[in-house]
C-alpha cells in the first residue's frame, strides 16, 4: 500500500471491504476489473502496477535454463529402478529436492517445479493404484481383468509416456514455449 495510507483509509477511498484490501495486501487474491481500477485510482498508479506479479514469481531473479533442464531430467531418476517405482519414489524426490534448493533463486523454478511435481505425483498415484489393484486381486485370489502381458504393456506404456512428456517439455523449454505436464492433479498450487 502507499506510504502513510492505512488499510482502513484505502478501503474507504476505494469503497472496497477492509477484508478485500487485507487479502490483496497479503497476496491471497489479485484485484481484477472494477476493484483494480478503484485501487489504482486511489493510490495514483497505473493498473499495470498490480498485474506485474511479485518478485517471488521470478521476474527479478537470474535466468538459468540449464538448471531448468536438470530439474526436468531429475524426474527421470525412476529409470534407475523402473519396476520398483513404488519403493524408489525417486521421480518425486529428486525434483522436490532441486525445487526446494532453488525455488526462490532462479527464474521459472517455482512454476516449473510445481508442474513437474504435480505430474510426477499424479503418475506415482496411478502406479500405486495399478500395483494396489493387482496386489489386492492376488491376495484375495480374484482374477484381474488383465493378464500379466497386458499389465506389463500398460506399465511400459505409462513409463514411456512419462519419459516422452519430460523430453517434450525440455524441448519446449529450449524453444521458449510454455511447459505442459498433463495429466496432473494440482497438489501444489
Amino acid at each position: 500500500m502507499s506510504a502513510g495510507t492505512s488499510q482502513e483509509e484505502l478501503a474507504e477511498a476505494t469503497q472496497l471491504s477492509l477484508r478485500t484490501i487485507q487479502r490483496i495486501e497479503n497476496g491471497e487474491t489479485q484485484p481484477r476489473g472494477d476493484s483494480l481500477k478503484r485501487l489504482a485510482r486511489a493510490l495514483g498508479v497505473a493498473t499495470e502496477e498490480f498485474t506485474k506479479g511479485p518478485a517471488s514469481e521470478g521476474q527479478d531473479l537470474p535466468e538459468d535454463k540449464g538448471f531448468l533442464v536438470v530439474l526436468h531430467l531429475s524426474a527421470l531418476t525412476f529409470l534407475l529402478f523402473p519396476f520398483f517405482h513404488l519403493l524408489s519414489f525417486m521421480s518425486v524426490a529428486a525434483p522436490l529436492i532441486l525445487w526446494l534448493l532453488k525455488k526462490d533463486k532462479i527464474q521459472g523454478v517455482t512454476t516449473t517445479g510445481k508442474k513437474i511435481l504435480n505430474f510426477q505425483l499424479t503418475w506415482f498415484l496411478i502406479f500405486a493404484l495399478i500395483y494396489g489393484y493387482v496386489f489386492v486381486c492376488k491376495l484375495n485370489h480374484i482374477a484381474t481383468f488383465m493378464d500379466q502381458v497386458t499389465l506389463i504393456r500398460i506399465l511400459i506404456g505409462l513409463y514411456l509416456f512419462n519419459v516422452i512428456s519430460i523430453i517434450v517439455n525440455i524441448i519446449r523449454l529450449r524453444r521458449g514455449k510454455t511447459i505442459i505436464y498433463q495429466p496432473a492433479i494440482p497438489f501444489m498450487r
